[in-house]
């Protein structure tokens, strides 16, 4: 950061560790760094989210998060995340949607691990037994 302050990935990395740290107001300007160089970068837009929910800024957040969807709709930490925001913001609806996306994305996932795990065993047991 000393030699390149505008290096994108070293803002971005900075600002997951400020996120984390909930300091959100300090890694706001960190990923508005990233986003130009990396405008497709979902995690960015899913940390600005993060950051702007943090902060109290609402609108900022849902675009943040909205945009993160758009390049990733299947990111089931922004659903949960957006179901949050929703809560807070009273509606019930959309709270109730995202969370039930989230849901069901953890399910498929849990789904999907616990098959390439048979999988695995599977292919174990027929190479220890080759009959």
């Amino acid at each position: 950061m000393r030699e390149d302050p505008k290096h994108a990935l070293a803002n971005y990395y900075l600002a997951d560790i400020l996120t984390a740290r909930k300091e959100y107001q300090q890694a706001i300007p960190h990923l508005q760094t990233t986003i130009p160089a990396y405008p497709k970068l979902t995690q960015a837009y899913f940390l600005l989210g993060k950051c702007y929910a943090g902060t109290g800024d609402s609108q900022r957040a849902l675009q943040a998060f909205n945009k993160a969807l758009e390049l990733d709709p299947d990111y089931k930490e922004v659903h949960y995340q957006l179901h949050e925001l929703y809560a807070r913001l009273g509606d019930k609806e959309k709270s109730h949607e995202h969370l039930r996306i989230f849901e069901n994305l953890t399910k498929e996932g849990q789904d999907k691990d616990k098959r390439l795990v048979r999988e695995s065993l599977q292919k174990q047991t027929e190479a220890k037994d080759p009959n």
